[in-house]
């Protein structure tokens, strides 16, 4: 899931909770509610849910970034795993300094 993805799943369950909302409104009547206070109602409803869909979006994206190099690593030799990890570690590396410091051809 990308960004784009999430905001287009924010952007109906908010166009979802005006429309319930807005039904909320008629069915009930005007002299039992508040516009005010169905205004507010469904203004909570999308702050719970664009919090909840931004965390949930973290954590997704965290862990299938650490599953993708937890699996290549598995697959990978000592020196391709060591090497792997001291890239990661400073965040780019030059391959030519990378060998010499590592002691590898």
């Amino acid at each position: 899931m990308n960004l784009r993805d999430l905001v287009w799943i924010l952007v109906l369950v908010i166009i979802l909770q005006l429309v319930l909302g807005g039904i909320l409104y008629i069915f009930i009547g005007v002299e039992h509610l508040s516009l005010q206070s169905v205004s507010l109602s469904v203004l909570l409803m999308v702050t719970a849910s664009t919090s909840v869909a931004v965390l949930l979006y973290w954590i997704v994206n965290r862990y299938a970034k650490e599953r993708a190099v937890r699996t290549a690593m598995m697959a990978m030799s000592e020196d391709e795993e060591k090497v792997l990890r001291e890239v990661m570690k400073r965040g780019q590396a030059r391959q030519d300094k990378l060998w010499k410091e590592l002691d590898m051809s």
